[in-house]
C-alpha cells in the first residue's frame, strides 16, 4: 500500500529542532573558540535557519546531523573570515571604535602578552626569528621586506613558516606556555 502524500510541514515536523540545535553548538563551539558566546549562540540560530530552509526545500534528509554538521561548518568559516575582514579594517582606521566590546581589552591583553613570550622565547632560543616576528608585527609584508634584503618572498615565508613551527613544537612539548585563557569581562552590552 502507499504512503499518503506528505506536505512540506510534515518533513519539518519530524526533524527534532532541540537536537538541530544542540548538533550545530556542538559543531561551532569548537571552530569559534575566540568568539563571544553570544556570537556563537547566533551563529546557532543561523545554522537552525538555513537548516528548516533545506527541509522545506528537499524534505527530511536521511542524517539531519549530517546536515547540520555542514551547515555549521560553513557558518563558522563565514563567521571567522568575517571577523578577519573586521579586524584588517580596524587596522586600516576604516572601522570606529564602536565595534570595540568591553571584552575585547582582555582579549588584546591575552594577544600581547602570547606576543611578549613567542618573542622572549625566540630571543632565548632562535635570535634569527625575533627580526621576523617584529616584521609581522608591523605589517611588513613578505616582497617588502624580500626587496630590502635581496632574496625572494618564498624563501622569508618558508624561514618564517620555521620560526612558527618552532613555537608549535615548544608548545606541544611543554617548553612555552601560552596562556590563552583570559577572564570573562561580564555579559555583552
Amino acid at each position: 500500500m502507499a504512503e499518503p502524500p506528505q506536505g512540506p510541514g510534515d518533513a519539518e515536523a519530524r526533524v527534532d529542532w532541540k537536537g538541530v540545535r544542540t548538533r550545530a553548538l556542538g559543531t561551532l563551539y569548537p571552530r569559534m573558540g575566540g568568539f563571544h558566546v553570544d556570537d556563537i549562540e547566533d551563529a546557532a540560530q543561523k545554522v537552525s535557519q538555513e537548516c528548516l530552509q533545506f527541509v522545506r526545500r528537499n524534505g527530511t534528509p536521511r542524517s539531519i546531523d549530517a546536515v547540520v554538521c555542514v551547515i555549521a561548518q560553513r557558518i563558522a568559516a563565514d563567521e571567522i573570515k568575517r571577523r578577519v575582514r573586521e579586524r584588517k579594517a580596524l587596522g586600516d582606521g576604516e572601522v570606529g571604535p564602536t565595534l570595540h566590546p568591553p571584552q575585547d581589552a582582555d582579549l588584546y591583553e591575552a594577544i600581547d602578552t602570547t606576543v611578549f613570550l613567542i618573542r622572549g622565547y625566540y630571543l632565548l632560543r632562535h635570535a634569527l626569528c625575533v627580526e621576523q616576528l617584529d616584521a609581522r608585527l608591523q605589517g611588513v609584508t613578505f616582497e617588502s621586506q624580500a626587496r630590502s634584503r635581496g632574496v625572494t618572498p618564498a624563501l622569508l615565508r618558508k624561514r618564517w613558516e620555521r620560526c612558527m613551527d618552532k613555537v608549535r613544537e615548544a608548545v606541544r612539548r611543554g617548553r612555552l606556555r601560552i596562556p590563552l585563557e583570559f577572564p570573562d569581562s561580564g555579559s555583552r552590552k
